[in-house]
């Protein structure tokens, strides 16, 4: 009965998600996984409305005169009118994502930065305690030498 229990499949699923939900790291690597896995939907959508506008005027010209004549004038407008609309749709989870990312590497750079200043000033510490120590056995040596020489003249004299 426990072999049954302990193999199931939904139950094994079910502990894992509670593994993942209490679990911050676990969460925030699964989301960019499912991120990935499943893009923003950015959408555009247009919409043309077309509409023709047509005008006719007549207008006849009756001229009673010993010759019966009729004119008749006809004037056609057209006017074709277009209207699009756009509607855009922006997911803004990609946009904090980038915005996360930038903020992340930014301070990466900081970082960066500051490793860099922090590692120029302790050469330079080490360069300045390199010349004293250069400065120091030079002025030692010297004053040996000097000793030593002292040291050889009185003998000489003293012979």
């Amino acid at each position: 009965m426990l072999l049954c229990f302990a193999c199931n499949p939904a139950r094994q699923i079910e502990k894992a998600e509670q593994r993942v939900i209490t679990s911050a790291a676990s969460f925030n690597k699964i989301g960019k996984l499912w991120g990935t896995l499943n893009p923003c939907a950015n959408d555009t959508f247009y919409r043309t409305h077309q509409d023709t506008l047509l005008t006719v005027d007549t207008a006849k010209l009756v001229i009673h005169d010993s010759i019966h004549h009729i004119d008749t004038i006809r004037i056609t407008v057209e006017r074709k009118i277009f209207i699009r609309d756009t509607a855009v749709i922006v997911d803004r989870r990609q946009q904090k994502l980038d915005a996360d990312s930038i903020a992340k590497l930014n301070r990466q750079f900081v970082a960066a930065n500051q490793n860099i200043v922090d590692l120029t000033s302790a050469a330079s510490k080490i360069d300045k305690e390199r010349k004293q120590w250069l400065i120091f056995f030079i002025v030692a040596t010297v004053l040996f030498f000097l000793s030593n020489g002292l040291w050889i003249f009185i003998k000489l004299k003293s012979l």
